[in-house]
């Protein structure tokens, strides 16, 4: 093999898989960002049910209690 034939082969064997690859990174960094994008969807379900709870919460604790009117105390203690 010459070194013409040798270097046109090389070539060719390059190009080829240069395309390949940048395929295969797009295509990865397409399912990376689809699951980053369910992850934050669910993120985003998780925090409005929280924020439900605390609502909840907070609504929960400004309750009016039932308390005693009167006070009678035995002795001391």
């Amino acid at each position: 093999m010459t070194l013409r034939q040798d270097y046109e082969a090389r070539k060719l064997r390059h190009v080829r898989l240069g395309p390949e690859l940048k395929d295969r990174v797009a295509v990865i960094a397409i399912v990376i960002s689809a699951v980053g994008l369910i992850l934050n969807l669910i993120s985003s379900v998780v925090a409005i049910g929280a924020l439900q709870i605390n609502r909840q919460t907070l609504v929960a604790s400004n309750r009016a209690w039932i308390a005693p009117m009167t006070l009678e105390l035995t002795g001391p203690d």
